[in-house]
Formats: structure tokens, sequence, C-alpha cells
């Protein structure tokens, strides 16, 4: 559909998409064969969202739906104990705190230079398009039926990418990187926080995953002693 008869959110949207494909295009080159693996990951979960969202999949049910298959993935690559992830599941709330506290103080202390002038652009257009949706993004399903039938979408989609990832040799490791970047994503957006501060984090996503993996190598070792 031509740019001058688009809705002032689609033209939003088409404007995000096109600084999301040039940041990318001037990026530099992968300097290692782990970076080569985030970044197949990152746009195959990017597809996933996309094509997610294409079947009314409400962002309120993908926020859920990143957090328990990360959750589901972390408990077995952090070797919890038999039934981990269901005991996880009962103390979601006291589990995901601390990692929440971990991302916020990444966002507010690392050390920080300017973002690319396309990513300084793309966070004004998304602060533009939250403007338009009164200071967030974030979309719920209408009805219980609708929050089932989303759901079963949703964790049907993104279980064949989790195999599919594994299966052509993307390790494990990562896909849990980027399913829990993919739910910080959607929990930036319902709460309406700067994307400045969602792109300091990013910047600074494999030190925010550091963190991560020591807090949950303690939870699996405080589920192991508990099993």
């Amino acid at each position: 559909m031509p740019s001058d008869s688009t809705a002032p959110a689609d033209k939003l949207i088409d404007d995000i998409r096109h600084l999301h494909t040039a940041a990318w295009a001037d990026a530099a080159p992968p300097t290692s064969q782990k970076e080569v693996y985030q970044r197949a990951m990152l746009e195959t979960m990017r597809s996933l969202s996309v094509e997610l969202l294409r079947l009314r999949v409400t962002s309120a049910i993908l926020e859920g739906a990143y957090l328990l298959w990360w959750l589901r993935l972390a408990c077995i690559n952090h070797r919890f104990a038999k039934g981990g992830f269901e005991r996880s599941l009962k103390r979601i709330g006291p589990l995901v705190g601390p990692l929440s506290g971990i991302l916020v103080r990444i966002g507010e202390q690392a050390e920080d230079q300017a973002p690319l002038p396309e990513l300084q652009q793309l966070g004004e257009k998304l602060e533009a398009l939250r403007r338009m949706s009164g200071g967030a993004v974030a979309t719920w399903p209408e009805n219980r039926q609708a929050e089932s039938e989303q759901t079963e979408i949703a964790n049907t989609y993104i279980q064949k990418t989790i195999v599919m990832a594994v299966d052509v040799g993307i390790p494990a490791d990562v896909v849990e990187s980027l399913l829990l970047y993919f739910w910080f994503r959607c929990t930036v957006n319902r709460h309406g926080l700067p994307e400045a501060f969602f792109q300091k984090v990013e910047r600074h996503w494999d030190e925010a995953i550091e963190q991560v993996n020591r807090y949950m190598d303690e939870q699996a070792v405080a589920d192991r002693r508990q099993a």
C-alpha cells in the first residue's frame, strides 16, 4: 500500500521496519561463531513475533509465552532438578523479580556510548507510536476463549521454532538468551518504558546475560537442594 494512503500508525510501523533494516545493514560483520548464532536466532525470533502478531496473538500473550518458554529452557540449561520447571512456575513472581532487577540495573548503571543514528531515530519513532497508543504498546485478549486460543497458537509456534533452531545447530544457551530478550522487549512495551532504556540494555545484553546466568545457576543449586 502506498505510504501516502496509510494511517499514521501504519506509516510509523513502516518507518520502524525500515530503520531496523538500515541499522542491521550498517552493523559490523560477526566476529565469532557465537555471534553468528545470535544474529540468526534474533532474526528467527523477529520473524516468529511478526507471524504471531499476524495471527492475532496479543502482546500480553506473547509476553507470558516467551517468559514460560525461557524458564522451561533455563531450567534445563542450568540443570535444575527434575520437576524444577514446575516448582519454578509456582514461585514465578519471586523468581522473576530479581531477574527484572538485573536488567533494570544494567539500563540504569552501565557505562555507555551514544546509539547509532538509525537506532536513535528508531527510538523516536517507537516513542511516537506509543504516544498514539496512550503511552504503551500492548494488546490483550478480548475474553477467556481468545486467551486460550492465542496461548495455544503461541506455544505451538514457539516450540516449533525452538526445536528447529536446536536442530540446525544453534546452541541452547543462545536460544535461551533470545527468549529472554523478547520477553523483555514485550515487558518494556507493556510498561511504556523509554525506548532508549531498552536499547541501552540491548547494547549490554552480553553483560546482562552473564548476570542472569549467575542468578539462574544460584537458583538451580537451591532447587537441587530442595528436590
